[in-house]
């Protein structure tokens, strides 16, 4: 009778802890249900936009469970740079579980004629501190501020870059770049946002090693310059009219 009286005990009491979790699992899948997450990006999206000053639509959103949501069709445009610029980001994702812990982390692809581009933000509460890491796969460049190519087109397999911003200043902690014509590596440089864009302001450490014709270029700019070796550049100066100076020791 004890040991029955004992069995019958446990069961009720397995029993309780079994109602009482799926009641807690329901609660919260409840809260999941009715928590106003296409609210909570449109405000990210809105937060965004206000400090890059450039318009950002949203097609669709949509949200996995408890991961992130899916922004699709995203158009930005920036009247405010020097030539207006129009670009549409192919897909955004911005996971849930971070927000609740006070910053945002959106993970993103872009592509455009001057290559594909995927990447990574975090950005805090306020909108004021945060990381960027990113792969832009096949870039194109023909020139830099007013510095054209004189080989033409640049073109890179890669470029990657990790960085951190605060405010509106962007630390490259590290760059690099791998091309046809030349690599690149920089481990410090900064980036100044202004408004135009253009007229934002670079301080930038590059080692370029040139490769093919541009080691040609480079030998007649360069005094002593020798085949492979690694030339130290810094750029200064707004996007719009870049400064090189070049130095032939590190």
């Amino acid at each position: 009778m004890k040991n029955s009286a004992h069995l019958s005990k446990t069961l009720t009491i397995r029993a309780a802890l079994c109602l009482l979790i799926v009641g807690v699992v329901a609660f919260t899948f409840f809260l999941y249900l009715a928590f106003p997450f296409p609210t909570l990006a449109k405000r990210l999206v809105a937060l965004v936009s206000e400090k890059t000053e450039c318009d950002i639509h949203v097609g669709h959103i949509a949200h996995e469970f408890a991961l992130h949501f899916d922004l699709q069709d995203i158009q930005v445009t920036c009247p405010k740079v020097s030539q207006p610029l129009t670009a549409r980001l192919f897909s955004a994702q911005v996971a849930i579980v971070p927000l609740f812990k006070g910053f945002a982390e959106v993970t993103f692809q872009v592509s455009s004629a001057k290559g594909e581009i995927t990447g990574k933000i975090t950005l805090d509460r306020a909108g004021e501190t945060g990381t960027l890491t990113f792969l832009w796969k096949d870039a194109v460049f023909t020139q830099l501020g007013k510095w054209v190519s004189p080989v033409g087109p640049f073109s890179f397999a890669t470029i990657e870059m990790v960085g951190t911003w605060k405010g509106r200043t962007l630390t490259f902690q590290t760059l690099s770049a791998k091309g046809d014509q030349a690599n690149i590596v920089s481990d410090r440089g900064t980036l100044s946002v202004r408004l135009p864009f253009m007229e934002s302001r670079m301080d930038a450490h590059l080692w370029i090693t040139p490769k093919g014709e541009l080691q040609k270029i480079v030998a007649l700019l360069v005094p002593d310059y020798t085949e492979g070796r690694p030339v130290p550049i810094r750029l200064t100066g707004s996007l719009a009219s870049t400064e090189a100076t070049l130095a032939v020791s590190r």
